[in-house]
C-alpha cells in the first residue's frame, strides 16, 4: 500500500497555507485505513504572516485519553489539547496559537458532515478575533480536505 496523502486546497487565491511535515506525518498515521480504525482528532497550532497572507501550521495535537473516539464520530474533551495551545502561545510570545481542528473520515475524499459544520461554526464564534481565517482539516484515506473560514463563510480549499 502506498503511503501517499494528497492535500486538497480550493480557492487558495486569498490566503496561502503551509503545513509542517510533522503535521502531515501525524495525519498519515491516523488515517482510517482499516474497518476497525477509529476517528483521530486534534487541534491545529500555528501562526499568520500578514504581509504574505500565509497561515503556517506548525504542529497539531493527537487524540488524548479523555477524547471519545468511534468509527464515524469523535468528541475532543481531553484537556491536553488546550494545554498544548497555551504552551505554544506562551513559548512563542503569542506568535503561535489555535488556528483550527483536524479529524479523520473513513473515506478517500472527505467532505464535512452536518456535525462538522455545527462544530466549526461554534469554534469560530468562540474564537472569532483570533486570526483572519480558521482551518478545518478532514483527513481521508487518500486526501486531506482543507476547509477554511474566510470573511464570513466556508470555502473549500483543494489542490490534487
Amino acid at each position: 500500500m502506498r503511503n501517499e496523502l494528497c492535500i486538497k486546497l480550493f480557492n487558495s487565491k486569498s490566503i496561502k497555507v503551509n503545513f509542517d511535515t510533522k503535521v502531515i506525518n501525524v495525519w498519515k498515521n491516523y488515517r482510517q485505513l482499516k474497518k476497525s480504525d477509529l476517528e483521530g482528532c486534534g487541534v491545529l497550532i500555528g501562526g499568520y504572516i500578514r504581509e504574505k497572507r500565509t497561515i503556517i501550521v506548525d504542529s497539531c495535537t493527537t487524540p488524548g485519553v479523555a477524547d471519545t473516539r468511534r468509527r464515524c464520530s469523535y468528541k475532543m474533551t481531553d484537556s491536553s489539547h488546550q494545554t498544548t495551545i497555551n504552551t505554544a502561545f506562551k513559548k512563542s510570545n503569542g506568535e503561535a496559537f489555535f488556528i483550527g481542528t483536524w479529524h479523520t473520515h473513513p473515506e478517500p475524499y472527505p467532505t464535512p458532515s452536518r456535525a462538522d459544520l455545527q462544530d466549526w461554526k461554534k469554534l469560530m464564534h468562540e474564537n472569532l478575533d483570533a486570526i483572519p481565517a480558521f482551518l478545518f482539516a478532514i483527513v481521508g484515506t487518500k486526501q486531506v480536505s482543507i476547509f477554511p473560514f474566510i470573511n464570513g463563510g466556508y470555502k473549500k480549499k483543494g489542490n490534487k
